[in-house]
């Protein structure tokens, strides 16, 4: 009996120490947990301060007298607000600049979606050769790592040969070859998101290729095609240095070329130098608070894929 009652003991104390640490390991593991999540908290309001002030200083330099723009320290408010920089670049006609870049920006990233959808869906749902696959894909890859000032030199030197330089059309062009394979690249990885069962259903029911991918295919990929053309739109709103080689007069001026050109030899005024980055800034950052959802969503479903 007293090695029973000893025994009984043993396993009455074993298992007393294995269920009281649960509760407490419960309670790290969630100390553990909600410390993280403040870390991630912490970075995350870091990383929009770090972003946004920039943008808020440059928005209300444009507003401020020359006083305050000279004042040290700097005022983070104006003392005595100001509209005569709008009225300056207003007057040196920055609206046709604005157009400019509207109509290059918006007709480069269409076309660019044009050419890149076919050639994406060709990579993934084509029966061609692995190697040759592989081959595009990686050359498609290391283009879209190419800055854009190593080729801005040899594409000028051709286009002064063709005759093309100052020209919209040529930017567009220029814009939609240097993008495209960024586009094929990140559209590759959303069609291999999509099951090929979906299709090959409506192959079955009649439907042709042609069909399926405009019914079945596209609606899917809407929100990844949706995002990728905001960041074609974005990369073209911003670029400058092949518009800097390409661009001679006003008529074809972007919008960046024209900020620079705001800057004289001399003499700056940081006034009108804000007003133009707060005009170039505007659009890009009301769509990206706008459309943040497709954004988020359209990225995570194109790049989260397969190799």
């Amino acid at each position: 009996m007293g090695q029973t009652e000893a025994r009984a003991t043993a396993v009455r104390e074993t298992a007393e120490t294995e269920t009281v640490p649960q509760p407490v390991e419960m309670a790290v593991q969630e100390r553990r947990f909600n410390l993280r999540k403040l870390l991630v908290v912490i970075v995350l309001y870091l990383a929009a301060f770090w972003t946004l002030v920039p943008m808020y200083w440059v928005a209300i330099s444009s507003i401020k007298s020359l006083r305050d723009l000279a004042h040290i320290p700097p005022r983070f408010f104006p003392t005595d607000p100001r509209l005569d920089a709008w009225v300056t670049i207003f007057e040196r006609r920055i609206l046709e600049n604005v157009y400019n870049s509207l109509v290059v920006a918006t007709l480069a990233t269409v076309i660019c979606l044009i050419i890149a959808v076919p050639a994406a869906y060709a990579a993934t749902r084509m029966r061609l050769p692995f190697k040759f696959v592989a081959i595009v894909v990686g050359l498609m890859g290391l283009v879209a790592l190419l800055p854009p000032i190593a080729s801005a030199i040899p594409l000028f030197l051709l286009g002064s040969d063709l005759g093309i330089i100052d020209e919209k059309y040529t930017l567009i062009i220029l814009y939609t070859v240097l993008n495209t394979a960024f586009a094929v690249w990140v559209l590759r990885g959303t069609f291999m998101d999509v099951p090929m069962d979906v299709e090959e259903a409506a192959l079955m029911d009649g439907d042709t290729r042609f069909g399926a991918v405009r019914r079945i295919l596209l609606p899917l990929i809407f929100p990844s095609l949706f995002s990728i053309a905001i960041l074609l739109f974005i990369f073209n709103w911003n670029e400058y240095i092949i518009a800097l080689y390409f661009v001679n007069s006003m008529k074809t001026m972007t919008l960046p070329i024209a900020i620079q050109a705001q800057i004289p030899q001399h003499e700056l005024d940081w006034g009108v130098v804000s007003a133009a980055g707060t005009i170039a800034v505007f659009p890009v950052l009301v769509a990206a608070f706008t459309l943040q959802r497709f954004l988020v969503r359209g990225l995570t479903f194109g790049v989260a894929s397969g190799q």
